[in-house]
């Protein structure tokens, strides 16, 4: 197997890798590429032949168990000096001659809570475990408050906590002092909301929630300033960024809590109103007095909207979303789950693919908050794709007439850029259900990889040159050129002989019909363009990318197709979404070498709310995860599938 292609071809959001029994050697070239994968969790190494541990190694700074047992490390100095900074690292696998070197290790390394798969005790954590039990307990009488509770502190905590690790500073003092001053931070705002309430009127409920909302948004406020501290010693220009975001935030949320008091006290004024002195003027001061109260009720209305709207925004939550959820009708036409809303392709606007990449962008990130906030907050069922496009345009723009508007202008534009633009296509492909939500990570990762491996060509031409230069070379080149050298040594790093061959045929040939570069002199023909360039022999970068990103995708699109037509099978309506009962039907028609139980846990893990909708991209990534064993052979369920489909 051809390990690097092996980890390019993983998903970036991968959890676990093995690289067990396969006789390597040095690892070097290898973490560099396993650095990338930010979620990785567990990593394994064993039955090799490797002797150090690369210092890189601590780049992969998600890593919780790590095993390297059958191994033979030469130097468990160097490998505690290499794992003493990996702080999420919980769990370690070492071949040992004795009891001591164990010892050392357990010594050494103060976060691993398991060796060997044996657990150890460290006695300064079980201090220190204590001292924090101490200071949580000081924490306490939380029932009283409707909008601070114990969980936005140990919320709050757990940030911090993540925040500190990512100093690398190994100065216990400085842990500590800074430790303290968060929880002296925490101590004050409690303290301060106790004050303050008790200074309240007990009627006054919405003075009393914006007092609670203020202090849960300063206990937050510690963690923020925090992170503009770290973004301060690591980028200037994020610095900036950071710092007037919270700037931003900060004057919103001073605003909202004004009106919130000005309402407050006009409420009060109203409410100080005698309806008996009113009634006696006369027959018309009745009518006063409902208006009076008519009034109040619609401020205090209003006063509700604003304070949900405070708390949502002091939570983290997204300001510019509906906190109701919005079902969706289905639909068997593409591109349209609402059936009340008619898409008319003749009203659309012309959109420039740059325009339509920010719209997609944007679509992306609201169904990505909608699957790991609103959904799992609320309980809500599943979307696909298409689903929550529309419930998006909807959220966004309100009236009807507009959302239809808008759906024509983005389903006009993919169907005019999806043949030349792959972000495009694989955007369709999802809406389709034709490919899975993850995949578009697949692609991103893929670009990374491109330019990592132009780095890594330019750096073997130009060794002199040092890493400033040459990543000035690869922005140069990817927003310019590439010659089929570069574009050679790429292709053949990633893929085997068959698909390299495959591959540098389609740039050639794409090197030949592209007339957009070099550019067009004056009075020169289209083929004097496309000799010059063959004589070049350079490409766009963002052509060359293309093809590269066309073939993974068309790779996906086969390896998906035997699952894509069985699930067709079942979901006859064409809209992405089955039900508990078909989804047994699908499993039934795989036919899969799983006992019922499995079945059973699937249907959990796919559907732990009990809404009965399980979508396509949903039991796409189930079955990419899940593995199964097959003569004696450990595979996902979807390879499996392909496997079979091959045969």
């Amino acid at each position: 197997m051809d390990i690097k292609r092996y980890l390019i071809n993983l998903k970036p959001n991968t959890q676990n890798i093995e690289i067990e029994n396969k006789g390597i050697h040095k690892i070097d070239g290898l973490i560099e590429l396993l650095a990338n994968f930010k979620d990785l969790k567990r990593l394994s190494f064993k039955n090799n032949n490797i002797r150090v541990i690369p210092i890189k190694l601590q780049e992969i700074q998600s890593l919780q168990v790590l095993d390297i047992s059958g191994n033979p490390i030469e130097s468990l100095d160097n490998l505690v000096e290499v794992l003493i900074n990996l702080r999420e690292l919980q769990s370690l696998n070492v071949s040992l001659s004795s009891l001591e070197e164990e010892m050392f290790l357990i010594e050494s390394l103060p976060q691993l809570l398991f060796i060997n798969q044996r657990e150890v005790q460290h006695h300064q954590n079980q201090q220190n475990d204590n001292h924090e039990h101490e200071e949580s307990d000081q924490i306490t009488d939380f029932d009283d408050y409707q909008y601070f509770q114990k969980k936005n502190v140990d919320e709050a905590t757990e940030i911090f906590q993540d925040l500190q690790g990512l100093y690398k500073d190994n100065n216990r003092e400085s842990e500590i002092e800074t430790k303290s001053m968060f929880n002296q931070s925490v101590s004050k705002i409690i303290q301060n909301l106790k004050e303050k309430l008790s200074q309240q009127e007990d009627d006054d409920q919405y003075q009393k929630g914006l007092i609670q909302i203020k202090q849960a948004y300063n206990l937050y406020e510690v963690c923020f300033k925090k992170t503009i501290e770290y973004t301060d010693k690591v980028d200037e220009r994020l610095y900036y960024s950071i710092a007037s975001i919270h700037d931003a935030h900060a004057i919103i949320f001073k605003q909202m809590s004004q009106i919130i008091q000005e309402q407050s006290k006009q409420i009060q004024i109203l409410k100080t109103q005698s309806p008996v002195n009113v009634l006696d003027i006369g027959d018309n001061s009745a009518v006063n007095y409902k208006e009076l109260q008519n009034r109040i009720e619609l401020l205090e209305e209003e006063n509700k909207k604003y304070l949900n709207k405070i708390i949502r925004l002091s939570k983290g939550e997204n300001p510019l979303r509906d906190s109701t959820s919005y079902k969706l009708n289905q639909s068997n036409n593409l591109g349209n789950t609402n059936p009340s809303i008619n898409i008319s392709i003749g009203n659309a606007k012309n959109l420039t693919l740059n325009q339509l990449k920010e719209v997609i962008l944007e679509i992306y990130a609201s169904k990505e908050w909608f699957d790991t906030k609103e959904q799992k907050n609320l309980k809500l069922p599943p979307q696909t794709m298409e689903m929550h496009m529309y419930e998006y345009l909807t959220q966004k723009y309100g009236l009807k007439s507009i959302v239809i508007e808008q759906a024509s202008t983005i389903i006009y534009s993919i169907k005019k850029y999806s043949h030349e633009d792959n972000d495009i296509a694989v955007f369709t492909k999802i809406l389709r259900n034709e490919c899975d939500e993850n995949f578009r990570f697949v692609q991103g990762q893929l670009k990374r990889t491109i330019k990592e491996l132009l780095n890594m060509h330019l750096k073997g031409k130009y060794p002199l040159k040092n890493t400033a230069e040459l990543k000035s070379m690869v922005d140069s080149k990817s927003a310019g050129f590439v010659t089929i050298e570069e574009i050679t040594d790429i292709i053949n790093y990633m893929y085997n002989k068959e698909d390299s061959k495959h591959l540098i045929e389609k740039v050639k040939d794409l090197m030949y019909f592209n007339v957009q570069s070099p550019p067009k002199k004056k009075g020169q023909k289209r083929e004097e363009i496309s000799k010059e360039n063959m004589e070049r022999k350079k490409i766009l970068y963002s052509s060359f990318e293309n093809v590269i990103l066309d073939f993974q995708l068309k790779s996906h699109e086969k390896f998906l197709k035997p699952f894509i037509q069985q699930f067709k099978q079942i979901d006859t309506d064409s809209d992405g979404v089955i039900n508990e009962e078909e989804f047994i039907i699908l499993m039934n028609h795989l036919n899969l070498p799983i006992p019922q139980s499995d079945i059973e846990k699937y249907l959990k893990m796919l559907d732990p709310f009990t809404t009965q909708t399980f979508t396509f991209s949903q039991i796409v990534n189930l079955f990419s995860e899940q593995v199964i064993q097959v003569e004696n052979t450990s595979m996902s369920i979807l390879q499996h599938l392909s496997i079979n489909q091959a045969i």
